[in-house]
């Protein structure tokens, strides 16, 4: 029997409905398969409803988000809520939740804010330039061509120009000009002030911020407030030019030679720890990395450990991180392939094989809630075969 399309309208209708309505949300923002929402009032919200509904996989609260897992259809779905919502499906409505979020989940929430939007196209990037490095080596292409410069741009921008994608977000998450954050991270990929000694008060810097991550974070978490500030003291006639320049003059100096600088080295610090851990115990640190990524998927916190990941390898570094999630990540999805063999049931089979080619890209949360949560005893096979498989690498150095 074929499937009808699924109605992504009456999907958001009865999402909102039994959230406690447009009026109980303050914000709406999506990552690679839930619709997140700020609720006032999270006890407004019906779980078991909103779990039951056509076209919802699951629900998940974490962050101070009201997380709804949709899977491969998200943004279809995100766009039906935005149309129901109006503007307020854009942008955060300035009044605040009525849950207060702890400073540790907000840090998160910030980083997983700025580059979540970016992972498609990071993955993208990635892609292509694996496909690069293959054409190459079979000859198809010959490196120095038109054709090869012109795929390997295509590959490489997204990183290159990465500080400009995440300033942009990082501003919009922080509720400021969207536009500031992105001139700050192009700033910051300047190519005179990369690389180059560059004398200023009578001190010599040489940095390089093309690529990089924390940096164009710290900044422009500085800018955002010092805005807003100065649109409160500034007369607002000559406000619109008036406060981008001197924000900027403020902090391209104070975020090239003091802000970056620092956070650089802090996140070197922490990349020189994990490290240092996976070196000293390592199959203490796989099996902490591997049993936790998962429950971290669970509760939409992953992105904020991966993204010392993307630090190491922007740098041109191994990262151990990564191999554990993929290890766990195909041990989930492994045991998604054995169900969808073995089961009769034709529903679980509908679900598992989409589950199983949606988690061989990286996205595992359609075969987590979908499939081995709600057996739960399945959700635990694949955590201690993804461990035995991290203790498997280790004897043999393959991770």
């Amino acid at each position: 029997m074929t499937k009808t399309k699924l109605d992504y309208t009456k999907v958001a209708q009865n999402i909102i409905a039994n959230i406690g309505g447009k009026e109980n949300i303050n914000s709406v923002r999506h990552c690679n398969t839930r619709v997140r929402f700020r609720l006032k009032d999270e006890s407004k919200a019906l779980d078991e409803t909103v779990k039951n509904l056509e076209g919802v996989i699951s629900v998940v609260h974490g962050g101070g988000e009201y997380m709804v897992v949709i899977g491969n259809a998200v943004e279809d779905v995100y766009d039906a809520v935005c149309q129901q919502l109006g503007s307020m499906g854009e942008t955060a409505s300035e009044e605040k939740p009525a849950e207060k979020t702890n400073p540790l989940m907000k840090l998160l929430n910030v980083i997983i804010g700025s580059i979540g939007p970016c992972l498609n196209f990071i993955c993208a990037g990635g892609i292509i330039k694996g496909l690069l490095a293959l054409l190459e080596m079979t000859g198809l292409l010959q490196a120095g061509s038109g054709m090869y410069t012109l795929i390997s741009a295509a590959g490489d921008a997204v990183f290159f120009f990465l500080p400009v994608f995440l300033g942009m977000n990082l501003a919009k998450t922080l509720k400021g000009d969207q536009f500031l954050g992105a001139v700050i991270g192009a700033i910051l990929c300047y190519p005179a002030i990369n690389g180059t000694d560059l004398a200023i008060l009578g001190m010599t810097f040489n940095y390089t911020y093309t690529s990089s991550f924390l940096p164009v974070l710290a900044v422009v978490a500085v800018a955002v407030p010092l805005s807003k500030q100065l649109r409160k003291v500034i007369p607002k006639a000559v406000a619109n030019f008036l406060v981008p320049a001197i924000t900027l003059l403020v902090v391209a100096p104070l975020g090239y030679a003091l802000i970056g600088p620092a956070v650089g080295l802090v996140g070197s610090w922490a990349n020189a720890g994990i490290s240092a851990l996976m070196r000293t115990v390592p199959l203490l640190a796989g099996a902490l990395f591997g049993g936790l990524y998962q429950v971290m998927v669970l509760f939409g916190i992953h992105s904020a450990l991966t993204s010392f990941s993307f630090m190491s390898l922007l740098e041109g570094n191994p990262d151990y991180i990564m191999a554990i999630a993929c290890t766990v990540s195909f041990a989930q999805i492994g045991v998604v392939l054995a169900m969808y063999l073995r089961t009769k049931d034709s529903e679980l089979k509908s679900v598992a094989l989409p589950s199983f080619i949606s988690g061989i890209f990286g996205v595992t949360e359609p075969a987590i809630y979908g499939v081995t949560l709600p057996r739960i005893k399945m959700f635990v096979l694949y955590r201690r075969r993804g461990l035995r498989r991290i203790h498997h690498a280790h004897r043999y150095h393959d991770v």
